[in-house]
């Protein structure tokens, strides 16, 4: 769910529906995250979007169990 607020929760799902990973994500008020992450290796990214429309992207260090 991507609302307002200070916390995101960010599940991981593989392609055939497993249960990977779940991180809490802490954005500022007044911020929303308008797409899907994208993972690559072991960087989770997202794209910000604060009240003026600006955008930017935060990359996290995430750990996905094989």
């Amino acid at each position: 769910q991507w609302t307002k607020g200070n916390y995101r929760q960010i599940d991981i799902f593989s392609p055939d529906g497993k249960y990977l990973y779940k991180k809490f994500i802490r954005i500022e008020e007044g911020e929303t995250i308008p797409n899907s992450p994208t993972i690559n290796g072991e960087d989770l990214y997202l794209v910000i979007q604060n009240d003026e429309d600006e955008l930017r992207v935060a990359k996290y260090k995430i750990d996905i169990p094989e």
